[in-house]
């Protein structure tokens, strides 16, 4: 005849205390995470990657010029695709999951998690094109810096991403 399996009292508590419980969060702590980060986007991020675009623009030649304001432009377009995309989350989105949605907001949010944007891959294609098309301008430091603040945001976008993608994820 078995015995029965009995756990031990000290080691229910050390599985138990084990637990990372840091790692649950509240949707409010989550989606204050995420507008932090939108914050990061908007008045950091972004402008500091216009302005080297800016400096960079100061320094091209004839030859670089047309291929670089493509660039920017194609950058501007992101940016602003994206800007539209942290209002329509803090003005519906957030909202809605915190409990001050109205019976529309629901209708909207099943639609903008249907046809959520990946703009961390835009961004990634944006700067692989750019390093293509503007190898020439390697050289230069205030391309190599432009290259560099981009790939941070595309990091940090990418973080941003995989906490939206848990918040969001609950939601489907």
């Amino acid at each position: 005849m078995e015995k029965p399996f009995v756990m031990k009292q000290n080691q229910f508590f050390n599985d138990f205390s084990s637990l990372n419980f840091k790692s649950i969060r509240s949707t409010a702590e989550i989606v204050g995470e995420l507008i932090a980060g939108h914050a990061i986007f908007r008045d950091k991020l972004i402008p500091e990657i216009e302005q080297h675009f800016l400096v960079l623009l100061s320094q091209a030649d004839d030859y670089s010029m047309p291929s670089l304001a493509k660039c920017f432009k194609q950058f501007d377009v992101f940016r602003t695709s994206l800007m539209e995309h942290i209002e329509m989350e803090e003005k519906i989105v957030f909202p809605y999951l915190l409990g001050n949605g109205t019976y529309k907001s629901k209708e909207t949010v099943d639609f903008f998690i249907e046809h959520h944007e990946d703009y961390e891959t835009q961004l990634q294609h944006m700067i692989a094109s750019m390093s293509f098309e503007l190898a020439h301008l390697s050289p230069l430091m205030s391309f190599r810096f432009l290259v560099h603040k981009m790939n941070t945001f595309s990091e940090k976008l990418e973080e941003h991403s995989e906490t939206e993608d848990s918040l969001l994820f609950v939601l489907k």
